[in-house]
């Protein structure tokens, strides 16, 4: 286990839609896939300020190149930075609860907490890992975290084709393990211009739409 990460109770937040008048030209949202094929690179999508933080001394501390995405204009702090210490290469289990896993990246994390917090209200409890290295992608961890639970969904703020969903089956594939997987984010295809809020709503990444899917899947 890459280790533990504790979360800040904060009251809840509303992303303003900041930084999304760019076009679809701006909607880096295929670039996780991409990044990773390339041989060397370091891939990292950071959940929150705090990872944000400690990600800039792990990249300068390592040699050699390293592609991370960065959140624009209202930055949320969910991880508490008194007990998350980020490492290249390290998934982390934020809890261990139930039998549905919901395994996530980015941004995607805080949906992931918030989902299971409302899951758990009506009775269903939700295991956690957050992976915020893309590449090199910890399978160990993955593979430990998915022979404890029953069903998995992925979370991420990217394509569902390459990225992160991609990343889970195929090392549950090398292991020779089966789950069901729901893989929650943007489809495959071209996607419109538009707010944050509207977008997210438009591709079924809200919370409330991640404990729909996470009821059906349960």
């Amino acid at each position: 286990m890459g280790g533990v990460g504790g979360r800040r109770r904060q009251p809840p937040r509303q992303w303003d839609g900041s930084g999304t008048g760019y076009g679809g030209t701006h909607q880096a949202i295929e670039d996780l896939a991409l990044m990773r094929m390339i041989p060397g690179l370091v891939v990292i999508d950071p959940c929150d300020a705090t990872e944000i933080g400690q990600v800039v001394d792990a990249v300068a501390a390592h040699d050699g190149p390293t592609y991370c995405r960065l959140l624009r204009g209202f930055v949320p702090r969910v991880l508490d930075p008194g007990r998350h210490r980020f490492r290249i290469g390290e998934g982390y289990v934020l809890r261990e609860l139930g039998k549905l896993g919901m395994i996530s990246t980015g941004l995607m994390t805080e949906r992931a907490l918030d989902a299971a917090d409302e899951l758990a209200s009506r009775g269903i409890a939700v295991s956690i890992l957050h992976m915020p290295t893309i590449k090199p992608f910890d399978d160990k961890i993955v593979v430990d975290f998915a022979t404890r639970v029953e069903r998995l969904m992925t979370l991420e703020n990217h394509v569902v084709v390459g990225g992160l969903g991609s990343l889970v089956a195929e090392a549950l594939f090398g292991a020779g393990i089966q789950r069901p997987l729901v893989r929650v984010g943007i489809p495959d295809r071209f996607i419109e211009c538009g707010s944050l809020p509207f977008l997210q709503e438009k591709c079924g990444m809200t919370v409330p739409q991640i404990v729909a899917r996470a009821e059906g899947h349960a």
